[in-house]
């Protein structure tokens, strides 16, 4: 059986479930406020040194096994960190959640795509109008 789909390697079974693991390319550091870490990502972050989600500063080459969002430097070491980062640096940020980590799983969202379609009708005309003819 074959272990590829097209051009890309089938995903490792369970990878949904796995926790992101991270190497550091440079220093990191966290947010300068708590509170930064309970909100969704922010759009544009200034300083491209900081890690709205870093609870301690992260030196280069450290390991990061987290469930938050990523900083956009880190390189994945497993399957589940590289859908996330690649997921995490194409999305707009705004829209995402505060995680990819729901109910012990990764979820990949960006409040649109999950949304149900929206069904527009035509209306129902239920008894015949009454016009003038058409002159």
């Amino acid at each position: 059986m074959s272990n590829f789909i097209g051009d890309q390697p089938a995903p490792p079974p369970g990878w949904e479930r796995e926790v992101p693991k991270y190497r550091a390319t440079r220093e990191i550091r966290p947010a300068e406020k708590a509170r930064f870490r309970t909100e969704p990502p922010f759009e544009t972050i200034f300083d491209n040194d900081v890690w709205q989600y870093g609870e301690r500063p992260v030196a280069r080459g450290d390991e990061i096994e987290t469930t938050s969002w990523p900083h956009p430097s880190f390189r994945p070491q497993n399957y589940s960190a590289a859908r996330v980062l690649s997921f995490f640096n194409s999305a707009m940020k705004s829209r995402l959640t505060r995680s990819p980590w729901h109910e012990g799983r990764i979820r990949l969202t960006n409040g649109l795509s999950d949304a149900p379609p929206i069904v527009v009708r035509a209306p129902q005309i239920k008894q015949p109008m009454d016009l003038p003819p058409a002159a």
